[in-house]
Parts: structure tokens; sequence; C-alpha cells
């Protein structure tokens, strides 16, 4: 079956220009099978609509795309795609200081490590990535319980955001989660947040990155 893709967007407030010009091409292109949109309402309770809307709409995958993202194109699409997994996520930069990658491993102690060191141009598995930029088999909602996207509190009070939530319950389903380096979306904010951004600030932490190298994959083992 030929896959039925719908790009999958919470719009908060006004989505940016970058985000509307790479939607406007991919919608253009025909890569897309519907665009769907949430306006106004918390980024989780839009996921958990969104995500209904596409098993609804009969969709084989939903790639949540959020509205400062570009960068998004067919030709990442297709990528993704023909890793035909549950979950897999394109490199993606946090939006706040220290701007690390968001595809993570559980440390030890079980709390949420990022990939500093991750492969380039690679595929492979991980514990845990940000939804946004993801492309899911909606296929997979059918096999965790819903609400499929919350944050929760842990017993120190401390969040944890949805999309780790998320990943948990994946994992816990046996459902496994992957990244595709070879593919970088990236973030808005006052400069061009990218793979490019990621190498100039981390220049000067070598020695962290160095430390940190190889243990997300003991880890993951």
């Amino acid at each position: 079956m030929e896959p039925r893709v719908c790009l999958a967007t919470p719009i908060l407030d006004k989505p940016h220009a970058a985000y509307i010009l790479s939607l406007n091409k991919i919608l253009l292109s025909g890569a897309i099978s519907e665009y769907l949109k949430v306006v106004g309402s918390l980024v989780h309770v839009s996921r958990n609509g969104l995500a209904q809307l596409a098993l609804e709409r009969k969709h084989t995958h939903i790639w949540m795309i959020d509205d400062y993202q570009f960068g998004f194109d067919a030709e990442m699409l297709k990528g993704l795609l023909a890793h035909d997994v549950d979950v897999v996520a394109p490199l993606r930069f946090m939006r706040q200081a220290p701007f690390e990658p968001t595809m993570c491993y559980f440390d030890q102690q079980g709390r949420p490590r990022s990939i500093v060191d991750y492969p380039r141009k690679s595929f492979f598995e991980v514990a845990a990535v940000a939804i946004p930029g993801c492309l899911i088999k909606t296929s997979v909602f059918e096999k965790i319980r819903w609400p499929w996207f919350q944050p929760a509190v842990t017993a120190d009070r401390k969040w944890v955001s949805e999309d780790f939530v998320f990943c948990m319950a994946l994992r816990s389903a046996g459902i496994k989660i992957y990244a595709d380096t070879n593919y970088c979306i990236s973030h808005m904010i006052e400069w061009a947040l990218d793979e490019d951004t990621w190498d100039f600030l981390w220049k000067e932490k070598e020695e962290e990155i160095e430390r940190l190298k190889g243990e997300w994959r003991d880890l993951l083992a």
C-alpha cells in the first residue's frame, strides 16, 4: 500500500514565514496527502487531536511539524519513509541553550541525555526524540494508551515533556525509535539553528563531547 502521509502542525500564534515557505513547497510537490492543523490549543492537546484526525482519515503516517521549523521538504519525507519504521526523526536541535540535539538516551539514573556525539549522515536507534519533525506510523496510536501526548510530573516535582512521555510509552509497547542524521530540520530563532550552528557552538566543548562519546551506545545495547 502506498503511504498516505499527513503533515500536522499545532499552531499557537502566527507561524514563522520560513515555515510557511517550506509548507507551500511541500504542498505543491504533492508529497503529502493532507495538511492538518489545530490553532490556539496547548501543544500536547493539539498533538492528540491531530493524531486522532490522522487515524480517522486513514493516513498511514503523521509528520509532526511545528510552526517555527523550516527546511522540511519532499526529499526529506521520502528518505524518512524509506526506512519503513514506526517512528523516525531527522536531526533537530533545542531552541534554547545549550542547543543540543533532541535525540536522547537514558543514563544509568534514568535521566534523558542528549546524544551530543551523534553519528553524522547515519540511521540509528535512540531511546527518545522530540516530537517536532518526527514521522510516525499512525498504527502506533492503536498500540499505546490515550492520551498519547501528555506532560507528566515526577515524584520530586519536575516536569517531563509530552515528548518523553510518548517515547516511554512507545518503548513500553516494544516500539523502537530511530533517528536519521542524513536530514536536518531547522529551527528559526534569532538565526537558523541547524548542524552548522551546532558545530560552531560546540567547537570549544570538544572535551565534554569526548567524555560522553559512546556512552549512549553502551546504554542502548
